[in-house]
């Protein structure tokens, strides 16, 4: 029974392994060989071996000159994708195709990328682009690979593939310029939809008033970092900063000009613009002192909003000269909770010395529930521990022994 399992678990994974070798194809171009067509059809998973079969009979007569798009991962998904605005992740691709004579997609190849280098044996040569070799470009015979950059921690998959798209349509219409006589190939290495910088979903409910924060991008290394020109307030906070309205959800990471800064007695409120989607949201944050030395964030207005303001779910505030900051999400939201505005990493200061964050007061205390937690169980069972020892050393021995000839002892009641 262990054996048969053993070899179970390795056909799983033999399976699993070449799964990832088969990736989408998408080939466009004059129609070099009409025949080649008949033989393969569109929606059959084709091997290394037949894809290169093909890719021969369709260019053993004008030899046209290849050019090859890999990237790391593609999917079917990646081709099915649409938008809220029923646009998809190619639409330059898209286009380009449609006005092509001959336009084939294939949705499961393995290795595409070596039937394409097995090419080499039947005399085409291979290389790698670069923009000026397309005014130099042979006429027939040569194989242009174009490796697609990966994205940045702060590109979602769909701005990658859409960024892609428009590098594939620049760089296909300029050789296309110099040398008519051109195939377009768009694969991968590998099939993994699953990408690690596609946006998720992680839940977290804040202790005071059990709302449910949801970030939709993991959040970057890189701050955003906002002070006004007077150096009065500073905000640190990585990207991104998610502001949701209902259903809608947006992304703010860029500001449109210099924070400013409006004092009133005890109070100072920093201007902040940011940029999303073509729109500007100025967002107000409020910051009141007290007599005491300490001061609080209060809340913060959105204009986009109509002048709503939002309250943090945490009590934000520290000794003047001190900051606050928190690792976890801090979420300023209405009453109602329709309208959010949620922060990672969070670090912010009013009445600043120096342009420079004095000493932290974290929104963890230092003494958290699971310390305090911890303490009192040791105390318990500190405290029932010496009473054990307390109640051992409190046994004596016996002063008085029953002699069996002596006489009968006899303990008095004052005894």
């Amino acid at each position: 029974m262990g054996l048969r399992n053993y070899f179970l678990f390795l056909s799983f994974i033999a399976t699993a392994v070449t799964a990832r070798d088969y990736v989408p194809v998408l080939l466009w171009g004059e129609p070099i060989s009409r025949d080649s067509d008949s033989s393969v059809s569109g929606l059959s998973k084709l091997g290394t071996d037949e894809f290169y079969n093909y890719l021969l009979k369709k260019v053993k007569e004008n030899r046209p000159n290849i050019v090859l798009f890999v990237e790391e991962n593609l999917s079917l998904e990646d081709f099915s994708w649409k938008d809220v605005d029923d646009q998809g992740a190619f639409p330059l691709l898209s286009n380009m195709s449609k006005s092509s004579e001959d336009l084939l997609f294939f949705p499961s190849v393995r290795n595409p990328y070596k039937a394409v280098r097995k090419l080499e044996k039947d005399g085409y040569s291979w290389g790698k682009y670069k923009q000026e070799m397309a005014s130099s470009l042979p006429d027939e015979g040569i194989i242009i690979t174009v490796k697609l950059t990966e994205p940045d921690s702060l590109e979602g998959r769909p701005d990658l593939l859409r960024s892609h798209d428009s590098e594939i349509s620049n760089i296909y219409s300029n050789l296309q310029r110099y040398s008519p006589n051109i195939i377009g190939i768009y694969t991968g290495n590998h099939s993994s939809w699953i990408d690690a910088d596609v946006k998720y979903s992680r839940v977290k409910r804040s202790e005071p008033e059990e709302l449910v924060i949801e970030t939709f991008l993991a959040p970057s290394t890189e701050p955003l970092v906002l002070m006004d020109s007077n150096k009065t307030v500073l905000i640190a906070v990585s990207k991104p900063i998610i502001f949701r309205d209902g259903s809608e959800t947006y992304n703010l990471s860029d500001t449109t000009i210099t924070p400013t800064v409006q004092k009133a007695k005890g109070t100072i409120a920093l201007d902040v613009n940011f940029k999303f989607q073509n729109k500007i949201a100025e967002v107000d944050f409020f910051f009141k002192g007290s007599g005491e030395g300490d001061w609080s964030l209060a809340h913060i207005i959105v204009d986009e909003k109509k002048d709503q303001i939002l309250v943090p779910s945490l009590e934000i505030g520290a000794p003047k000269g001190y900051s606050y900051h928190c690792s976890r999400s801090v979420m300023f939201a209405d009453k109602d909770n329709q309208v959010t505005l949620i922060m990672n990493n969070f670090q912010v200061q009013p009445w600043v010395k120096d342009a420079k964050f004095g000493p932290s007061i974290d929104c963890v205390p230092y003494f958290s529930i699971a310390i305090w937690s911890g303490l009192f169980v040791v105390f318990i069972l500190t405290a029932v521990l010496a009473w054990a020892i307390v109640m051992i050393m409190d046994i004596n021995t016996m002063d008085r022994f029953d002699d069996a000839k002596g006489k009968t002892i006899t303990i008095a009641s004052a005894e």
